[in-house]
C-alpha cells in the first residue's frame, strides 16, 4: 500500500471543515483493499475518485489494480497538486483535475470508484443552489428529499451518474445516510440499482476518516447492469481486521430495520425487538 505522509499533512493548508476534507484513515484503506480484492475484474478498467483530496484512495490500492485510466477530482489545489504527482508516479494514464466536481464530473465514466465524499451541512456550501440545480438537472429529482440535503448526499448521485452498468463503488459515507429523512432517497436508489455486497463498521473509532468524529460506514456496491436478483449483503465489524457478522437480504429487512441500517450489526436483537412491537400493535397495545 502506497501512502506519503504528505498526503495527510496537506489537510493543514486547506478549510478542512468547509470542504470537509478529512481523509481516509489508514484503517479505513486496510478495509478498502480488502474490498477491492472482492471485484471481478482489476485490469483494463477506468479507476476514479470525484473527490480525491490529495489521492490516498486511489495510490492505496496501485499494486492491487491495473487501471488502463485514472480519473482524480479536487477541488482544493494543493491537495489536487499532490495528488496529481503521487498518481502519475504510480499509473501511466492518470487524468486529475482540479476543480469542483459538481462542474466538471458528469462527462466522466468508471468501472471502479473508490472515494470519501464531503460531509458538508447546507448552510456551507457557497454555491448550493447550482449544485443541487446540477444533480436534479441529470434526473436525480425524484430521490433528493429535502430541499437542503448534504452534500454528501448530492455526491453520492454524481458518483452513481459516473459509474457504469456493472461497475463497483467502494465508498466511506456517513452513518447518518443511512438512518434520516434525507437518506431515504439514496436508499431507494441503492434498491434499485445496486447489490449492496457489504457494510462495514468501524469498532476502534466512529468514523474512518482523519479528524472527522462522525459515525461513518464504508460500503462496497456494485451497479446492476441487469434486473437481476438482488445479492445478500456481507455486514463486518473492523477492529484491526475484518470480522464478518453475517449475510442479509436487505429486500426482506422489516420496515423498522429498514429505517436504520445500523440495526445490520445487531440483526438478531433488533430483529426480536421488531416482531415485539409488531405484535403490539397487531393487539392493540400500542398505538
Amino acid at each position: 500500500m502506497f501512502i506519503d505522509e504528505l498526503q495527510y499533512k496537506v489537510q493543514e493548508l486547506v478549510d478542512r471543515k468547509k470542504t470537509s476534507s478529512y481523509y481516509t484513515t489508514p484503517e479505513g484503506l486496510a478495509v478498502i483493499r480488502q474490498l477491492v480484492k472482492e471485484v471481478d475484474r482489476r485490469e483494463g478498467i477506468v479507476l476514479m475518485d470525484p473527490f480525491m483530496g490529495s489521492g490516498v484512495t486511489l495510490s492505496s490500492v496501485s499494486d492491487l489494480v491495473r487501471p488502463s485510466k485514472v480519473i482524480g477530482i479536487e477541488v482544493n489545489r494543493a491537495p489536487c497538486e499532490l495528488g496529481r504527482r503521487v498518481l502519475s508516479s504510480l499509473y501511466s494514464d492518470v487524468e486529475v483535475i482540479c476543480d469542483d466536481a459538481f462542474k466538471v464530473g458528469w462527462r466522466y465514466r468508471a468501472d471502479l470508484i473508490i472515494t470519501n465524499p464531503p460531509f458538508v451541512r447546507w448552510h456551507l456550501i457557497e454555491d448550493r443552489d447550482e449544485v443541487l440545480e446540477a444533480v436534479v438537472s441529470h434526473g436525480y429529482k425524484d430521490y433528493v428529499m429535502r430541499r437542503d440535503p448534504g452534500l454528501h448526499i448530492l455526491s453520492f448521485f454524481l458518483m452513481d451518474y459516473i459509474l457504469r452498468a456493472g461497475g463497483y463503488a467502494i465508498a466511506v459515507l456517513p452513518a447518518s445516510m443511512f438512518y434520516t429523512a434525507q437518506g431515504s432517497g439514496l436508499k431507494r436508489l441503492l434498491r434499485r440499482n445496486y447489490d449492496v455486497l457489504a457494510v462495514v463498521e468501524n469498532l476502534r473509532e466512529p468514523s474512518f476518516s482523519d479528524g472527522s468524529g462522525f459515525k461513518e460506514l464504508i460500503v462496497f456496491l456494485r451497479k446492476r447492469s441487469l434486473p437481476l436478483g438482488e445479492a445478500l449483503t456481507s455486514v463486518y465489524q473492523y477492529d484491526g481486521g475484518l470480522r464478518k457478522l453475517y449475510s442479509v437480504s436487505l429486500a426482506r429487512l422489516p420496515r423498522l430495520m429498514d429505517r436504520n441500517w445500523l440495526s445490520l450489526f445487531d440483526y438478531e436483537r433488533a430483529e426480536r425487538l421488531v416482531k415485539v412491537i409488531e405484535r403490539g400493535l397487531e393487539e392493540g397495545l400500542l398505538r
